[in-house]
Parts: C-alpha cells; sequence; structure tokens
C-alpha cells in the first residue's frame, strides 16, 4: 500500500497528503508492530507528499529519532478528561496526550488539528448548559423576591 500512496504523490503535480490512520491509532499499533516507524522511514525520501494520522496515545518515544524530513503530520485527540474517562476508555489521559504534543514538536513532527469530538463536545456542552439554565432560574426567582423592580 505505502508503495501506491509514494507512486501516487510522485506522479502528483500538487503536493499531496495522504491519510494513513482511519482505521486504527497507529501510535498504540507501534508498540506492537513497528509499523508507523518502518512506514515513516519507507515515505522520507520521496520527492512530494505528506503522510498524516490521528492519535489519543502518549507512547511516541519510539518515532521521536526518526528522519521524518518534515513529511508527517500528527493530529492529536484533546478531548476533555472527563471524555476520555466516559468514552476512550484505555487510551491516555489528556495530561500525556499535551506531554506527547510537545515531545513531537520538538522532534520537528507537524503537529495539527488538535482532535475533539464535535458530538460528544455538544453533547457535553447541552449538559453543561442545561445545567446552568436551571441553576440559573433558581438564581433569579431567588433574586426577584430580594429586587425592588
Amino acid at each position: 500500500m505505502l508503495e501506491k500512496i509514494i507512486k501516487v504523490a510522485e506522479k502528483s503535480e500538487q503536493d499531496l497528503t495522504f491519510e494513513i490512520g482511519s482505521n486504527s491509532d497507529l501510535i498504540l499499533e507501534n508498540t506492537i508492530t513497528q509499523n508507523l516507524v518502518w512506514t515513516i522511514d519507507n515515505f522520507k525520501n520521496t520527492k512530494k507528499g505528506k503522510l498524516t494520522f490521528p492519535t489519543k496515545f502518549d507512547m511516541v518515544d519510539d518515532i521521536l529519532n526518526l528522519d521524518h524530513q518534515g513529511k508527517v503530520i500528527v493530529r492529536m485527540s484533546v478531548n476533555p478528561e472527563e471524555i476520555i474517562n466516559k468514552v476512550e476508555f484505555g487510551t491516555s489521559r489528556l495530561k500525556g496526550r499535551i506531554e506527547a504534543i510537545n515531545k513531537l514538536k520538538s522532534a520537528g513532527y507537524k503537529v495539527r488539528n488538535f482532535n475533539c469530538s464535535s458530538n460528544i463536545c455538544r453533547k457535553l456542552a447541552r449538559s453543561i448548559l442545561g445545567s446552568y439554565k436551571k441553576s440559573t432560574r433558581k438564581f433569579i426567582k431567588r433574586s426577584k423576591k430580594r429586587c425592588f423592580f
């Protein structure tokens, strides 16, 4: 598959970015297979193109010292800790993710598009807003009893 991506990248008139992590989390997978290390090593010398993948894990040390030639873009999920605890079971904590982002940036990786699940965050926001509206209504009712207008 990587050979096909490289051929397409080099034939293209423009620089293309290829999503390589849509089926699994490559940082986690790499702890078992070392496939991400292999992929970066084999893609770095292409004339054109970039690779991108999302992750929810902080185990990035295996790729920090790779000569990636600036051709890899990492996207990190930065959902609130509450979402991580309730929905993203078994993934790295937010603090670890932020530390990983800093390590990747220091190693010259492009870190873009901090991912935050909009559907989940929207539901959380509605829940928070709903609680806020209820408490605000109670406060207003109590305040009106004390107000002169």
